[in-house]
């Protein structure tokens, strides 16, 4: 996190009208997270980028940790994953809350009764509610990085302990396993934010679906 502030304000410290270096870099990352968040949010989504956009960078640096030698990728312990996934939990359902308000967030969470039949389902629709979006959302996000991280730095180890007295066969097997290990690395973080936004936008109000649809 402080690698990514440290670059990020010096990208940012002096802004030219012609964006060159490190500043037209970073601006063509954050344009790519925006087109995509807006492209699934719309244009109300624009707010989320922030947050979003730091926790793609935050997880894709520390899967891209794994790669450095004698380093662990930190996302390949479920602590880590299972913090991150807490985080973008409490920033989804306090979105939720922000834009419905309360009284909509709770009628939400209790599936949206119109009719005498779904009153009576209020109780059970607010534990499956509670169960699916306070109990699978964070356990889907942060087992799938942990799973799939954790599976690719076993994958470079393996190939790093082959047999050193014939060395072009294991060189040739973790420069491969270096390559798939960068490509998927960014495919997880990509994952991550994708389904994160996703679940944004089930908690935001019906018309800014609409309106995110027609965009």
């Amino acid at each position: 996190a402080s690698l990514i502030g440290f670059v990020a304000i010096s990208a940012a410290r002096k802004k030219d009208l012609v964006p060159h270096g490190l500043q037209n870099f970073f601006e063509a990352v954050v344009e790519g997270i925006e087109g995509f968040v807006t492209g699934i949010l719309g244009e109300h989504g624009r707010k989320h980028v922030p947050f979003l956009g730091t926790v793609f960078l935050y997880i894709l640096l520390m899967n891209w940790s794994g790669l450095v030698p004698l380093l662990k990728s930190a996302t390949a312990t479920w602590s880590t994953t299972l913090a991150l996934a807490l985080v973008t939990l409490v920033y989804i359902q306090w979105t939720g809350i922000r834009e419905q308000g309360v009284l909509h967030y709770l009628k939400h969470m209790a599936g949206n009764p119109s009719n005498a039949f779904g009153f009576v389902l209020i109780p059970l629709m607010l534990v499956l509610n509670i169960i699916l979006e306070y109990g699978a959302v964070p356990f889907s996000l942060s087992l799938r990085l942990f799973a799939n991280i954790s599976s690719e730095d076993r994958l470079l180890f393996n190939f790093a302990s082959l047999d050193v007295a014939r060395p072009i066969l294991p060189l040739f097997f973790q420069l491969f396993g270096n390559v798939l290990a960068i490509i998927f690395s960014l495919v997880q973080a990509f994952v991550f934010m994708l389904l994160s936004t996703v679940y944004i936008s089930l908690v935001m109000p019906h018309e800014e679906h609409e309106a995110a649809h027609a965009h």
